[in-house]
């Protein structure tokens, strides 16, 4: 069997992934996925989560393309735990995070950082919501509860009841949303100090950040008319 080379972006999901591994591997996609959201099967692996989801690192790999669903998804997640900081674990305890809501707050700043600059701002609002007790009102997650991808959300999808709609709930999605990259879990525990509360994409995959509503209000009218 031939050898294949494969770039995931980093931030797919793991349907997104599914697909690519069924165009390029030949791996049976619904299979893939159906793993992935097997308890079991992510426990025994160790996965700290009740997903796979967030923990398959993307990177390039050069596979063999007789490569099973199942070693896919362990390899992934051995790549996982080969990158993460020296520091990881101690970052996380003083934030009073376990591993599973770090890679959640890494996967939203994956999804929302079109700029690398700007993950630890973005990560340091999400941190500051947190803290306050704010809801993080972050649009990626409504779209991962309803499987709608690389879409802008509608207003109807926001009152979408469910889990990952972090409009209606407090605190952390119950998984993460994508397989972060490792500057997006660098930025989750490594936020940057600020008192920023609230940012609106600028349109040219910058974010215009403010520190109350009044002055978000003035940057979202200004960028999103």
């Amino acid at each position: 069997a031939s050898d294949v080379y494969k770039r995931q972006p980093e931030g797919y999901t793991i349907y997104q992934m599914a697909s690519l591994f069924q165009d390029t591997l030949g791996i049976d996609s619904t299979k893939f996925v159906s793993l992935a959201l097997d308890t079991h099967f992510v426990d025994s692996l160790g996965i700290p989560s009740i997903t796979a989801e967030g923990f398959l690192f993307p990177n390039t790999y050069n596979l063999n393309a007789t490569i099973s669903a199942e070693q896919l998804i362990s390899f992934l997640y051995s790549k996982f735990r080969e990158i993460l900081p020296s520091d990881f674990y101690q970052k996380a305890e003083s934030l009073n995070l376990s591993e599973r809501e770090v890679i959640t707050l890494a996967s939203i700043i994956e999804a929302e950082a079109k700029v690398p600059e700007e993950r630890a701002i973005i990560s340091s609002v999400y941190h500051n919501r947190l803290q306050k007790g704010m809801r993080l009102q972050a649009d990626p997650t409504i779209l991962y509860g309803i499987k709608k991808f690389d879409k802008e959300p509608t207003r109807k999808d926001f009152e979408i009841d469910n889990p990952y709609n972090t409009y209606m709930y407090r605190g952390l999605p119950p998984t993460p949303i994508c397989n972060p990259g490792r500057g997006s879990i660098e930025a989750a525990i490594n936020p940057a100090d600020t008192d920023y509360l609230y940012f609106v994409a600028k349109g040219d995959g910058s974010h215009a950040f403010a520190t109350n509503a009044e002055e978000h209000i003035k940057n979202f009218n200004r960028y999103r008319r």
